[in-house]
């Protein structure tokens, strides 16, 4: 008796044992279906979110207007973007304006009082912008506005008739706004013209101009 007993406790043992195997067989398959689920949702709304950011380079076309018509110069500009929606994105840009010089003998534009007449002055600029985009795209073109806000930083050189040199440096910030248009080459590139103006506290509450043209990826 003892030992039918013995059988069939070793028999219920065994069976919960593979009874146990299997389940947690099961509840790993399971998981592993979640997993893979998970991980297909995941691909999906990265793939909804493709081509959110975007990488520009382009050559500029630059003005400083100095209480006159200004000089101009060639730079370029770097942006950073991300779109929000189809209609709305935002933009950080690196601008590298140039060297814009000036010769003239007029201390009034630039607010000083030199010690004799003022000759020339140079101008090296380098800036960032953040503005936010509203686009219209029609097919392959698009266009849009920008509103941002512009920080410059400047490094002068003054000289005067006399041979004296004066040198500083100048930090300002103003509000940016500008249009552009844009052509898909395919889906990740475009080329794109833009034109940006900030007027500045700078130069006697002059104007900052810059055309550019270039290339952007989308990633």
């Amino acid at each position: 008796m003892n030992n039918k007993l013995n059988d069939m406790s070793d028999t219920f043992y065994s069976l919960s044992q593979i009874s146990s195997t299997r389940f947690l067989e099961c509840i790993g398959h399971k998981l592993s279906i979640v997993c893979v689920f998970f991980l297909l949702a995941t691909i999906n709304v990265a793939s909804a979110n493709d081509d959110k950011f975007s990488l520009g380079l382009s050559l500029s076309h630059n003005q400083i207007e100095y209480s006159s018509p200004g000089n101009t110069d060639n730079g370029f500009k770097l942006d950073l973007g991300y779109s929000i929606n189809d209609i709305f994105s935002v933009e950080l840009s690196y601008f590298k304006l140039g060297d814009i010089s000036y010769n003239f003998i007029d201390p009034e534009p630039i607010g000083i009082t030199p010690p004799d007449q003022l000759s020339a002055l140079k101008i090296q600029t380098d800036a960032w912008d953040v503005s936010l985009l509203a686009k219209h795209k029609m097919n392959k073109f698009s266009v849009y506005a920008r509103l941002g806000w512009f920080m410059s930083n400047t490094k002068q050189q003054i000289n005067f008739v006399s041979g004296v040199d004066q040198q500083s440096k100048l930090n300002d910030s103003a509000l940016s706004y500008g249009l552009g248009a844009g052509y898909d080459i395919n889906k990740h590139f475009s080329i794109n013209l833009d034109h940006t103006v900030s007027e500045t506290n700078d130069f006697n509450n002059g104007r900052i101009q810059i055309t550019s043209l270039g290339i952007k990826y989308r990633f």
